[in-house]
């Protein structure tokens, strides 16, 4: 499994290494794999809900009725 990347080493920030599945397929040579984690739960709550056209302020209730993290 290992030798044919079915499964690949990732030094992941949070957890250190790690071992993850590894990608199934390649394109003509190029390299392909995880490059970063995944985002953590809320990381990108603001810019979404910015994008939508939610304001601060809206956001913010958001945040205090815990509907978003």
């Amino acid at each position: 499994a290992r030798a044919n990347n079915y499964v690949t080493d990732f030094r992941h920030p949070a957890l250190g290494d790690i071992t993850i599945p590894g990608f199934p397929m390649t394109f003509g040579g190029h390299e392909v794999g995880p490059h970063r984690p995944a985002p953590g739960l809320g990381e990108h709550t603001d810019e979404i809900l910015h994008g939508l056209g939610y304001e601060p302020d809206a956001v913010a209730e958001l945040r205090t009725a815990r509907v978003v993290r």
